[in-house]
């Protein structure tokens, strides 16, 4: 499990607001998150996603920046990816404490979802 990071405002919107202003560099956990996520769940397999399917696994967990209030001690900071809706689930981004194997099914916050890393 993760401990929960909030990321709000800015993180959900483009990178230029509707009024033109720059957001701050923070919300580039969420697009990292949404672009690696997108291109990992195009390159699975039909088999792979129907595995995730028969298991009931909808979500996929993305790596993503790390920032400045990740834990120290936490090997990677995640989001999670929701394959049916293909966006990212929430504004939240979770440090992970132990780095789970690249396809293995971990449970993060409220969420089961498949590690894929950071997609490449």
């Amino acid at each position: 499990e993760g401990s929960k990071l909030a990321l709000k405002g800015c993180d959900l919107r483009p990178l230029r607001d509707p009024a033109g202003k720059n957001c701050p560099p923070r919300s580039r956990y969420f697009f990292l998150a949404e672009m690696r996520a997108r291109q990992s769940y195009g390159r699975m397999s039909s088999q792979r996603k129907a595995s995730m399917k028969a298991k009931k696994v909808r979500y996929i967990a993305v790596d993503t920046e790390r920032g400045a209030k990740s834990s120290p001690k936490a090997k990677k900071t995640v989001m999670i990816y929701d394959t049916q809706t293909q966006r990212v689930a929430s504004n939240n981004a979770y440090d992970v404490a132990q780095s789970p194997s690249v396809g293995s099914t971990t449970k993060i916050d409220s969420y089961s979802a498949e590690y894929v890393g950071s997609g490449q």
